[in-house]
């Protein structure tokens, strides 16, 4: 790579200012900094465009490959752990449930194993672009334990009628 000075004379006060600017073997003039120079920085800079508008549109990293495959209902943790606990104690966990559709997205109910957990009160209403908390209560069993819960939810959403999401831990003293 070759250098040469030349004059700049494209912003007020640096006219009659020189600098070096590389020149490659075929004698091109190679600016610092120029990224869309090869096809290799013009692909990562549009990757990158590429990955950061579908990180605004899904809200998550681990989201992005399921929103530019279609799906627009998102469900965050789908498994919720609490440790270990003692035995007949009462827990409280949430989910975070985001519409990213273009219509409201009505939680209708859910389908839980046993009565020992409860969750918020139905019809949930979330509209275009929002998220919503859903908390799930459990009575812990009077024995120790792994303990694991599913819940099914229904939605009125075409795109995902239902998702399940799962309690886990262990009772112990």
């Amino acid at each position: 790579m070759t250098s040469e000075s030349m004059p700049i004379s494209d912003g007020p006060g640096l006219a009659g200012s020189t600098a070096e600017i590389p020149r490659t073997k075929g004698g091109l003039r190679r600016f610092p900094g120029a990224i869309f120079a090869s096809p290799v920085g013009f692909a990562a800079c549009f990757f990158m465009l590429i990955g950061s508008w579908a990180y605004w549109q899904s809200g998550s990293v681990g989201s992005i490959l399921p929103y530019l495959n279609g799906q627009r209902i998102f469900v965050h943790p789908l498994e919720m752990a609490f440790g270990r606990k003692p035995p007949e104690e009462n827990i409280n966990l949430s989910t975070v449930v985001t519409n990213r559709s273009a219509r409201t997205l009505t939680l209708l109910g859910a389908q839980r194993q046993c009565s020992c957990v409860s969750t918020d009160v139905f019809p949930i209403v979330i509209k275009p672009g929002a998220s919503r908390q859903i908390t799930f209560s459990a009575h812990l069993p009077g024995k120790e334990g792994p303990f694991e819960q599913r819940i099914a939810l229904f939605t009125d959403h075409a795109e995902a009628p239902q998702f399940e999401v799962r309690v886990l831990g262990a009772v112990a003293c």
